[in-house]
């Protein structure tokens, strides 16, 4: 019977506490809710545990990602540590010898400091890059090379060199390097990348080619004024094209190799070869019966510096790595450079220009914009970024609730009147992700400030310090989900020695944001309190 009074008297005060105004004013219509998200001048996606971020159609990577806008599309940059770069490179087969991988690894850290310390324009660059992921720079693919198999072989040539780059003069040397050079390397314009002969390249399968294009798919790949009737290499820069007009007379086309080469590159490859024409090193015959071009070739890449097959066959007759490197570069051997006068990160350009970019991870990241504000101190899920209207920034869209203020629910502590000394929770619910801080004033007692740090959204329980005094005691929770997205709510409970139990803050709406009613809710749970005692007084 007392229950039932006691709940009785209990529903009726909140519903009198609670309730709305009756208005008779029509009900306006709704804002149009703006599109989703947030517009700023580029996001970034940290990682704030061991799962790596991804990004939809590229892989997975270790550290951060960033997407900024690239004129009407998006570019995505991965930052890491410059030595987790270097395991992320896919250049040379993992189960190739030891010596060969060690002095890939030093020519690959040597490049990429070159890259980031020489002023450069480029199309990384202009997405504040450092270097690109492609074959124009060198081909990093992140944890999908460290995830092949035998890729521990290659981690640990990267680990036996840690430090180690070629220089000169001091500084890093542009030590590019291509997979067959024909049996010759060729000069790179630097006194250390000189032509070598090197024998140790006939280890690979593109050593020597042959390929015939038909003269229509060349045409196909080059349009002209005409037919296609002849193609000849009479310079080493310049293929000449000969078409055939409609009034049968011809007119010749000069067209440099390196865009006759980029061009028919561009088409699928023939049977057997990586692309139609695998290098620039070949002479060229037409049979204009049989309506063919026919290309003798040797090598694969650009070819100069390194061959990585003639490091193979080098590392196979038993040469060390810095031997190897030095065949190619002139004679210059690896130094080791201490750690302080590296990079400690290196930004790698993995695609500058998207439609739209989806960071995702399977562990939980915090989301920045550009000037370094938290957007989310913690997300998780996909979050799409698009290009915002106009010609500046991007449009952040995250997933589910987490774009929204956050919801600080069913607050309550127990013991709802501890005794002196006794430690209380203070318990409640989280709608999304936020930073939590409790503020707690004790009778007679210095005030306290806890950071109870991120917390994903569910139930949490927070253990408050004991007070060692009799008297009123308030707390104030607030949680922080990112840059303009706050709430708090206040709570109070009395120390005595006059009972337990739970005491709840009656929940109600501010700010948008469902939250206790704070000093007016512990007010009133006091009230009814000191109402029930009566009541159980009278009732005995």
């Amino acid at each position: 019977m007392r229950r039932q009074l006691g709940a009785t008297l209990f529903a009726s005060f909140v519903i009198v506490a609670v309730a709305a105004p009756v208005s008779a004013t029509p009900t306006a219509k709704k804002p149009v809710a703006p599109p989703p998200g947030w517009v700023v001048d580029r996001v970034r996606f940290e990682p704030l545990d061991s799962a790596p971020l991804g990004v939809d159609g590229l892989g997975d990577y270790r550290g951060a990602i960033e997407v900024a806008r690239n004129g009407g599309s998006v570019a995505v940059v991965n930052q890491l540590g410059f030595e987790e770069y270097l395991l992320g490179l896919s250049e040379m087969p993992p189960r190739w010898p030891a010596e060969a991988l060690k002095a890939q690894a030093i020519a690959a850290r040597s490049y990429a400091l070159f890259e980031m310390l020489t002023p450069q324009t480029s199309t990384w660059r202009a997405v504040n890059a450092d270097i690109c992921a492609t074959d124009a720079c060198q081909v990093y693919t992140g944890l999908k090379r460290e995830r092949q198999e035998s890729a521990n072989a290659w981690a640990a040539a990267v680990s036996a060199t840690a430090g180690q780059v070629l220089l000169y003069k001091g500084k890093p040397v542009m030590a590019e390097y291509s997979s067959s050079n024909g049996g010759q390397s060729i000069t790179g314009g630097q006194p250390y990348l000189r032509a070598v002969n090197d024998p140790d390249d006939a280890l690979s399968p593109l050593h020597h080619w042959q390929v015939s294009i038909p003269l229509d798919t060349i045409a196909s790949a080059i349009p002209g004024p005409g037919q296609l009737v002849d193609a000849e290499r009479p310079t080493p820069n310049t293929i000449f094209l000969t078409w055939q007009l409609p009034d049968s007379s011809t007119v010749q086309q000069p067209v440099s190799i390196t865009d006759f080469r980029d061009h028919l590159n561009g088409l699928p490859a023939p049977s057997g070869l990586p692309d139609y024409v695998p290098s620039m090193r070949f002479s060229m015959v037409s049979d204009t019966a049989a309506r063919v071009a026919q290309l003798d070739g040797a090598g694969w890449g650009h070819g100069v510096g390194m061959s990585q097959y003639g490091a193979m066959g080098k590392a196979l007759r038993g040469m060390k790595a810095d031997a190897i490197l030095a065949t190619y570069f002139g004679g210059l051997r690896p130094v080791a450079v201490p750690p302080t006068q590296l990079p400690q990160s290196i930004r790698v350009a993995l695609d500058t220009s998207r439609s739209s970019a989806t960071a995702t991870s399977a562990g939980r990241f915090r989301v920045l914009d550009g000037t370094g504000r938290v957007l989310a101190v913690m997300g998780s899920g996909k979050w799409q970024v698009l290009p915002a209207p106009g010609k500046a920034g991007v449009r952040v869209v995250p997933p589910g609730a987490q774009g929204g203020p956050p919801a600080i629910e069913s607050v309550a502590v127990n013991p709802g009147r501890p005794r002196p000394g006794a430690a209380v929770q203070l318990r409640f619910h989280l709608s999304t992700p936020a930073a939590v801080r409790v503020a707690m004033q004790r009778p007679e007692s210095p005030a306290v400030e806890l950071d109870a740090g991120v917390k994903d959204a569910g139930d949490h329980v927070v253990t408050l310090p004991a007070s060692p005094v009799v008297g009123d005691v308030t707390v104030t929770i607030s949680a922080e989900a990112g840059v303009g997205r706050d709430a708090a709510v206040p709570i109070g409970f009395r120390v005595d020695n006059k009972g337990t139990g739970l005491v709840a803050a009656v929940e109600g709406d501010a700010g948008g944001a469902r939250s206790g009613t704070g000093l007016m809710g512990a007010l009133i749970i006091a009230a009814i309190a000191g109402g029930l005692l009566q009541l159980r007084r009278r009732l005995h």
